[in-house]
C-alpha cells in the first residue's frame, strides 16, 4: 500500500483534524505536566496555532474552533496523568530548626524572632487511607525557651472543598508519658479523622500567643496529603486545577490568533490595492514595456519606443515583450 497516497487521501478526510486536535491535546498535557508553568504560559498559545498551520490548516474559523476543543481536551488529559502522580506521593519526615540568632535566611524556618525551638520527626500515619479511618500526627519538639509554657503545637491541613483551598487548624497533645523535659525533647500527637477531600498539603507549627496576639514561633516545610479521598475526588481537583490553567492559556491563544487574523488581513488589503503586474498605476498607457518601461497602448502591436512586439496573452492579463 502506497503510504503517500494514504496520507493524502487521509488528510482530506475529517479524521486529520481530529488526529491533530487529539496530538496538540496531548503535546500542551505533557508541557504542563513538567511544571515550567510560567515558560508554558507563553509558548503553548503559540503551539496552538503553530501546529495547525503546518498541518495546512488556513481558515482563522477553524482555528477558533479548534480552540474550543483544545482547552477542555488538554485539562482532561493532564488529568489523566496528574491524578496518578497525586495517588502515589510519599511523605517525608518534618523537621524545623529556630535557633535565638535567627536569621531570614534560615532554610525551613519561618520564626520572626523566635526562641531556640526545634521540630523534628513530623509526620502522618498512616499516610493513605480508606475513608473514615483514623489518622495519627506526631512532633517531636525540643525548646530551651523560657516560654514554652505558653506555646502550643498544632497541625495546619489545607484542604480542597468547593472550588476553594480551606486552611484548618488541629491541635496537638503533649505526650504524657514523657519526662515532661523539653530540652531532651517531648513528643506531641493527636488522633483524628478526616473528611474525604483532596489534602493539598499538611505542616506542623509551634504558637506562641503574645499580647492576645497569635504568633507562629515555628514552622515545618510541609508535605502533600495525606491520602483518604476516591480516585474521582483527586481527578476532579486535578481537572479544575488543569481548566483554570487552560482558559488563561486559551486567553493568551485567542490574543495570538487575533494577530495572526490581523497580519493576514492586512496583507490582502496590501495586494487589493497594488495594481496589477504590468499594469500602470496612475496616467499615460495601459501597459508597460517589460523590455523598456515605456508606456504602451492596448492596441499596440509592438513598444513605440523600443520596438519590442508583444506576444497574445490571455484576456486580462498583461503583454510580455519579445
Amino acid at each position: 500500500m502506497d503510504f503517500r497516497a494514504f496520507w493524502e487521501k487521509f488528510r482530506k478526510t475529517v479524521y486529520f483534524r481530529v488526529f491533530y486536535l487529539l496530538l496538540l491535546s496531548a503535546l500542551i498535557a505533557f508541557l504542563l505536566n513538567l511544571g515550567a508553568v510560567c515558560i508554558f504560559l507563553l509558548i503553548i498559545p503559540i503551539l496552538m496555532v503553530a501546529i495547525p498551520y503546518w498541518f495546512g490548516e488556513r481558515s482563522f474559523k477553524n482555528h477558533a474552533i479548534n480552540g474550543l476543543v483544545v482547552i477542555p481536551l488538554s485539562a482532561l488529559f493532564f488529568s489523566l496523568i496528574f491524578t496518578p502522580a497525586l495517588l502515589s506521593q510519599t511523605q517525608e519526615p518534618q523537621s524545623v530548626d529556630c535557633p535565638d540568632n535567627y536569621s531570614p535566611t534560615a532554610p525551613r524556618c519561618y520564626a520572626a524572632t523566635g526562641p531556640d525551638v526545634h521540630l523534628a520527626r513530623g509526620q502522618v500515619s498512616p499516610f493513605k487511607a480508606a475513608e473514615g479511618a483514623a489518622f495519627n500526627f506526631t512532633v517531636n519538639m525540643t525548646s530551651s525557651s523560657p516560654q514554652t509554657s505558653a506555646m502550643t503545637v498544632r497541625v495546619q491541613m489545607l484542604d480542597f472543598v468547593d472550588l476553594r483551598f480551606d486552611a484548618r487548624f488541629i491541635g496537638l497533645a503533649r505526650d504524657l508519658r514523657e519526662d515532661g523535659n523539653f530540652s531532651n525533647g517531648e513528643s506531641f500527637y493527636v488522633e483524628t479523622t478526616l473528611p474525604a477531600v483532596f489534602h493539598f498539603g499538611f505542616n506542623f507549627q509551634v504558637v506562641q500567643i503574645v499580647n492576645t496576639t497569635e504568633r507562629v514561633v515555628a514552622q515545618t516545610f510541609g508535605n502533600g496529603g495525606p491520602m483518604n479521598a476516591s480516585y474521582g475526588t483527586v481527578f476532579g481537583y486535578s481537572f479544575y486545577q488543569a481548566i483554570v490553567g487552560m482558559v488563561i492559556i486559551g486567553f493568551g491563544f485567542y490574543v495570538v490568533l487575533l494577530i495572526y487574523w490581523w497580519t493576514r488581513k492586512a496583507r490582502e488589503v496590501r495586494g487589493a490595492a497594488a495594481p496589477p503586474k504590468g499594469k500602470r498605476a496612475e496616467g499615460g498607457g495601459e501597459f508597460t514595456c517589460t523590455n523598456c518601461g515605456a508606456d504602451v497602448s492596448e492596441d499596440d502591436a509592438k513598444c513605440p519606443k523600443c520596438g519590442a512586439e508583444f506576444e497574445a496573452e490571455a484576456e486580462g492579463e498583461p503583454a510580455e515583450a519579445t
